[in-house]
């Protein structure tokens, strides 16, 4: 068998994941530590490039400049997969209600 079929989530050095039960296994591109332009035109080449998921998380403070690369890359949004994290104080029903919305507005 294939390696990721005995796990639902498979982390290559904290940037690929390979994720079970998809049509495809999806490589995302990890926006952890980028900033401002430089996770913008981060992202925007990466999409360029052929990614289709990234991921990102509320407490990286990059989501603005992320879906500002999303835009820029002009990438319809249902060919994309995007990931994001919460924290542990994000957890709980309503915390994470909250910063999911949080997200997708920015997002």
């Amino acid at each position: 068998g294939k390696p990721w079929e005995s796990t639902d989530a498979a982390v290559r050095g904290g940037r690929l994941f390979a994720v079970k039960g998809q049509e495809e296994i999806r490589v995302l591109f990890g926006t952890f530590k980028l900033r401002g332009e430089e996770a913008t035109e981060s992202v925007e080449a990466a999409v360029s490039c052929g990614y289709r998921g990234i991921d990102t998380a509320s407490v990286y403070k990059n989501e603005e400049a992320v879906a500002e690369g999303l835009q820029r890359a002009g990438v319809p949004r249902e060919e994309l997969f995007l990931t994001c994290k919460l924290s542990p104080s994000q957890q709980g029903y309503e915390e994470a209600l909250e910063a999911l919305s949080e997200s997708l507005r920015k997002l």
